[in-house]
């Protein structure tokens, strides 16, 4: 089970044993920096946490501190990616994905996910990508939610739960 500490802007949620997942909004972008190692374990979890709390939003995964020992966490954690995928109506990108994960994700759906090589870059392109369509649109108004306020972050952390 992942626990959830909010500190501002920021959050943490940790996973007893596993994988940990850092939480960041830059602006209406959630940064989701994973850390540890996939397991089995925390495939669920996470998730969970995934469909529920970032399916309409826009995300990026930063794998700069991840890691896997064998096989048992990396099919779950990939199966979860592609449910996201189908799910996420904002898009999401990877970020800091090292050549382990990069041949991984190749040989899945997920290899046409942006990968880029640090969280600015990641942050930056969808802003850059926000600004290319709506100067490209021949709409005149475009609604867009807005997600800077610190009460998203307060919506997204479930209640905290004793460690």
């Amino acid at each position: 089970m992942f626990a959830c500490l909010r500190a501002g802007m920021r959050a943490v949620c940790v996973a007893e044993d596993g994988m940990q997942a850092r939480i960041v909004q830059d602006g209406d972008v959630f940064i989701v920096y994973l850390v540890g190692q996939l397991d089995i374990e925390t495939a669920e979890p996470f998730r969970e946490a995934c469909l529920k709390h970032f399916s309409a939003r826009k995300v990026v995964f930063s794998f700069h501190d991840l890691s896997f020992v064998g096989s048992s966490g990396i099919l779950p954690f990939l199966d979860t990616m592609c449910e996201f995928a189908q799910k996420n109506r904002d898009g999401f990108k990877f970020c800091s994905v090292g050549s382990e994960f990069r041949k991984i994700l190749s040989t899945t759906s997920l290899a046409a996910i942006e990968i880029h090589d640090d969280t600015t870059q990641a942050v930056h392109a969808f802003r850059a990508s926000l600004a290319s369509s709506v100067s490209a649109s021949t709409v005149t108004t475009t609604s867009l939610p807005s997600s800077s306020s610190p009460s998203v972050v307060e919506e997204f952390v479930p209640p905290l739960r004793p460690v």
